[in-house]
């Protein structure tokens, strides 16, 4: 079971968002306009300056898998996380498929 501060870390998009990707934001750094930033309990840690929304993205993926492990909500997740999240579901419409029969 999740604690709700473990909940959070699992929280989707903002609709204010406007990258398209969690912890990532418009920084007005010409070079490298994307900052990154993860925010841990009520303190916001800053990742860096990236020249792509990915870049930023990919940077606060791995904070995010070091910092909140399997409650991390990922831009990018790798394969075995995403059937991780899918498993359930799917599990329990076998089942009532199976009792339906």
């Amino acid at each position: 079971m999740a604690t709700l501060n473990q909940n959070q870390h699992n929280r989707e998009l903002s609709r204010a968002n406007l990258t398209g990707y969690k912890g990532v934001s418009r920084a007005n750094n010409l070079s490298k306009p994307y900052r990154a930033n993860i925010t841990i309990g009520r303190e916001r840690r800053h990742l860096g300056y990236y020249r792509s929304a990915e870049e930023a993205a990919h940077a606060y993926d791995e904070s995010a898998r070091e910092l909140f492990g399997e409650y991390a909500r990922l831009n990018f997740p790798h394969e075995n996380e995403l059937a991780a999240r899918k498993l359930l579901p799917v599990c329990a419409i076998d089942v009532m498929k199976t009792e339906a029969a």
